[in-house]
Parts: structure tokens; sequence; C-alpha cells
């Protein structure tokens, strides 16, 4: 795309703005159900702006505008944006309703309430008022009239998620949840697509990456739900296994339908449900009632079922990783292999499982400075040959029909360099930290983020991401409502049965960056020996060799040693008889003891 393009995208954008009296308008990344990654048709921000993230928004004023994203991405924004058209802001340090009202003061900002959640413009309408500026929704989206040729929305099958996967039926868990509405909740509005695929039990297309269909629900106190999807995607078979206790509409009847519950009161979560939602329920008359949505911590807390599935699907997919680092040990100095090639290989390996359904997120595949990038994924413009002397890093995960994966290894082409070896080393002593740690069940995340970070603050360094994150069940790889992030992070608990990404890192800007992350499982609490009071801890499931070539074995204790070890052991026990006899040899050599023991 052309920076002449998008300049004239912004210019009629300012147009339509113009006609409307406004002195400014919104464009987050999200779509109308505040998804992750959105199909192309409303791709809105990287169609304006060219930043093709996954989290973000533009703030378009007359006399400038700006991009403000999160860590993961304030350095590919300023990449992809043009610098003179575009600033670029960190919204840790300057969140986007800061940003407006500093700039907006006497003005009219617009924004499209059905792409923005209750809880951010509840901020942005707190600032107006000491500000002075005017917030004025816009049904009609701005881009969406200047877009020509915006691609249609595609509607594909949904079916329903068996029991024997989903290890709960959904008359379990409508139950279970309609007996915890309280409040004198009549019902919960489930406005995501992921906890409204769980609740009901259904997966499906339309959306990339999230085996889940566009759609939300209403969950009613006698425990039966009104769901709202495109009804060309439920055949008459799905139709009959739901029942006839979840009743299918198509999403436009859904302010229709609130008219039945007026007079009564509705739970709806301020963070996760667009502003479009609550207006509409205003409109029915309905009383709305904030709270969080039942589905997020039900969904978070995985089942035996799942946590079965969850090992099987590391398992699988740790065979499959096992063969790419080897296939990338063996072809990566060479200079026979690029970045594209490592991401399409990591897809035709998973495609041999029967029950793989997709990728996860895009394969970030990158090599030397494109690793400093925490979520570069590359593309035919930026694609390079992996190059010895640079650190390769590939984060990928899967969606398969029983579970979700996302792992993350660095691995060296050729010789490593000491600045490598060492950032690596410090990424590899906060990945251990919180994996031999013993916690009180129901802490909040972000009060251990700083168990993992000291070995960085130590040097003076940092990682701009989240340390920590929840995964789904053949669901969404990013899943609520728990984050661990000192800075932005939140109270959520983190209980037993929880399964969480954990990805310590260090990103040198246009150098080099490396990560560690494997997928946790929360275990139940028990009383350690000599001890009183009952502490949960983390179960690695991902199985993968880490390099031991980027290991500084004097930086490290006893204690780290013996863990990488002990991880090492399983890894090849759990992995060595489902790989090609050349991969298990070189799997055997990776995972050797760190210190072999001395001979008699």
């Amino acid at each position: 795309m052309r920076e002449a393009d998008h300049r004239d995208r912004v210019a009629r954008l300012r147009s339509e703005m113009s006609r409307r009296d406004l002195t400014g308008y919104l464009i987050p990344h999200e779509d109308g159900y505040l998804n992750e990654w959105t199909p192309a048709a409303d791709c809105r921000l990287e169609w304006l702006t060219g930043f093709s993230g996954s989290a973000g928004i533009a703030v378009v004023l007359r006399d400038r505008a700006a991009v403000l994203t999160d860590a993961r991405y304030t350095r590919q924004v300023a990449q992809q944006c043009a610098q003179d058209l575009f600033e670029v802001h960190d919204l840790v340090d300057l969140p986007w309703q800061d940003y407006v009202a500093r700039h907006a003061a006497g003005g009219a900002i617009g924004f499209d309430p059905a792409l923005h959640s209750i809880a951010s413009l509840a901020v942005l309408h707190a600032l107006s008022r000491s500000a002075s500026f005017e917030i004025v929704a816009v049904p009609e989206n701005l881009v969406d009239g200047i877009w020509q040729d915006r691609p249609a929305i595609e509607v594909l099958p949904a079916h329903v998620h068996p029991v024997r996967l989903a290890g709960e039926s959904s008359a379990s868990k409508r139950t279970r949840l309609a007996g915890e509405l309280g409040g004198g909740c009549s019902a919960a509005v489930i406005a995501t697509c992921d906890n409204t695929a769980w609740l009901v039990n259904i997966r499906g297309g339309g959306l990339p990456y999230l085996p889940a269909p566009p759609g939300r629900a209403l969950l009613h106190a006698d425990a039966s739900v009104d769901l709202f999807v495109a009804p060309e995607s439920v055949d008459d078979r799905t139709r009959e296994q739901l029942g006839d206790d979840i009743r299918i509409h198509p999403p436009a009847m859904f302010a229709d339908r609130l008219k039945a519950l007026a007079g009564s009161r509705v739970l709806v979560d301020p963070a996760t449900t667009p502003v479009a939602i609550e207006t509409q329920l205003h409109d029915a008359g309905v009383q709305v009632v904030h709270g969080s949505d039942p589905c997020h911590l039900a969904k978070a807390v995985k089942n035996e079922q799942e946590i079965a599935g969850a090992r099987d699907v590391h398992r699988r997919d740790g065979a499959i990783l096992v063969q790419l680092l080897h296939w990338i040990d063996t072809h990566g100095p060479t200079g026979s292999v690029d970045e594209l090639a490592v991401a399409r290989r990591y897809r035709e390996l998973h495609e041999a499982d029967e029950r793989y359904w997709g990728l996860g997120f895009p394969v970030a595949a990158c090599v030397g400075a494109h690793s400093s990038y925490p979520h570069y994924a590359p593309t035919s413009e930026s694609n390079v040959p992996l190059e010895p002397g640079e650190v390769f890093l590939i984060d990928a995960g899967a969606q398969f029909h029983d579970g979700t994966t996302d792992i993350t290894r660095t691995v060296p082409i050729g010789a490593p360099r000491p600045e490598h070896v060492r950032a690596h080393t410090l990424a590899l002593k906060a990945h251990i930290a919180h994996a031999v740690l013993r916690f009180p069940p129901g802490i909040g995340a972000m009060h251990i983020d700083a168990v993992a970070r000291q070995y960085f603050w130590r040097h003076g360094l940092d990682y701009g991401p989240g340390t920590a994150h929840l995964i789904g069940s053949f669901l969404k790889v990013h899943e609520g409502p728990m984050y661990m992030h000192w800075k932005r992070g939140n109270e959520v608990p983190l209980l037993p049965g929880m399964i969480i990404e954990h990805e310590p890192g260090y990103y040198r800007p246009d150098e080099f960056g490396v990560r560690v992350e494997n997928t946790f499982l929360i275990g139940e609490p028990a009383v350690p020996p000599g001890g009183e009071l009952p502490m949960c801890g983390f179960e690695v499931i991902s199985l993968a060799p880490v390099d031991r070539r980027l290991i500084d074995l004097d930086a490290l204790s006893d204690e780290e040693i013996r863990w990488i070890d002990e991880y090492h052991e399983v890894v090849e026990n759990e992995l060595r008889n489902l790989l090609p006899p050349e991969v298990s040899s070189w799997l055997h050599e990776m995972t050797r003891p760190l210190r072999p023991a001395a001979l008699p």
C-alpha cells in the first residue's frame, strides 16, 4: 500500500468529519464484537493507517492524528505508518482518552458506538467534563462510508462442540451460571464471541484465528439462551443438537428481543460490551446492571476434560515444533531458509494432524532485527533469509478441536553472540522463577509479575509486553480476563485449573529479541512439606527444548539448572516416540543434562 493512499484516506475522513461538524473521530482496531483479530471487512484501522497489529486505535483530529497501541506494537506502528501523518504513542504511557482530552478542548469527537466498550467510553466521558469537549455517537461508521471495495462478510458453518471435548454440557453451564446472576437480574448479555461459543458449546468459522462464529447471546435466569448468529451458519442438524432452550436469531434482531425484557434488570459487562448494546437496552426500558460477564471466570477455569485435551494437544504440538526446530537447525545456517518458509512449514506440519483446525494467530517467524518486534509476522515485503550470527524467534500457536496452543522458542542461527546468550538467559531465569513459584490461591496475577521481571530489573532492563495471559480451549489464544503486568494488569485471581501462557523476553530495538514461552497449568493447592498453608503452583505442559546454546550456565543457580534438566527429561520422554529417528536423535542431544555428572 502506498503512503499516498493513506494520506488520501485520512483527507477523505476529515471531509466527512467536517460535514458532521466533528473536530475528531475515533477508529479502533476492534469490530462489533470487540474481537482481537477481525475479519477483513472490519480492518478499518489497518485500511486507514497501514498498521496491521491486533490492538490499537487511531485518533484523527482536524490538524493532527495519532495511532496509539501497546508495547507489543509501538515500533511496528512507526514502521508501517507515515510518521509525518501519525504520531505514535504507547497506551500505557498515554491512554488514548488522555490524548483526546489534551488536543480536543472545545471540540466534538465522533465515534461508532458499536466498536467501543462501555468502560472505555466512560473514561472519555469523565475527561470530557474537565476538558470541555463533546462526545458524539455516529451510528454510520465514517470509515465504511469512504471505503471503496470493502470486502464482503464471509459466513461459515458452525457446529456443536461435543461434550466429550468440552467436558460439560451447555445445559449444565447455563444452569450453573443462571443461578449465579444475582442482583435481581433476569438475564445477562454475553457480548463476546468466545464467551458465547463456550456457553452454548458451539464452534465455527468466520473469524480469523478464533473458532467461534460471530455472535452474542442473552442468558436468561431460566437457563435458556437467545443466540444471535447468522442463521445460515447453523444447519438443521446443529439446531437440533443445540436444543429448544437455545433460540437462534439474526444479529440484527438483538434490539427487538430486548423489548421482552422491558422493566427488568439485565447484567452487562462494561469491559466487553459495546456502547451500542447498552443504548439498545436503555431504549428497550431495561435497567442495566454493570458487572463481570459470568462466563469469564467459569471459562478460564478448565475442567478435567479440557485439561486432558490441553495436555494431549501440547504433546502433539510439541512433536511438531521439535521437527520444525530440527529443520531450522539443519537448514537455517545455509541461508536457504527464510522467515516465510518457516511459517509455511509450521502450517504444513500441523495439517497432518486430523484434529487441527487452523492457526491461533499469524506465525511470528522472525530473525535478527525482526525478532525485536514482539509480534512481528513476516510478509512478502518484509521477508528475509535466516542469517548466521543472528537469533531466530518463533512464536506460534494452533487451534485443535481438543485444545489450543501457544509457544515461543528462540534459537541461534550458527554461533550465538554473547548479548544473545545474556538476554536469553535472563528470560529463562524469569521463566523458571514463576515455574517454581508457590502462591496462595486467588492472588491477583499482577502481584507476582515482579517475581519474573526482577532478573531484568537488576540489570536496568525490562520488557514492555505482559508476562502472562490466559489461553482458551479451542477458543481464543489471548483469553481474558487475566493479564499479568505490573503496570496495567488486573486483580483477576489465579485459580486452580487456569491455563496461562508465560512469556518473559527482551527486545533490543532494531537489533534482536528473545522470548521463552511455555503453557502453565495452575495446580490444586497443597501444603508444602513443613508448611502450614496450602499453596498453588504452576505445571509446565508445553513440550519443546530450550536451546542450550543460548544458556549461560555460570549465570544459573543449581536449582535453575536442575529445573531445566528435569524439564528436558520430560520433553524427551514424552516426545521421542512421536518423532522420526533423526529428529529423536537431535532431541536427545538438545535435552542432555546441562552439566553431565562427573565420571567415576
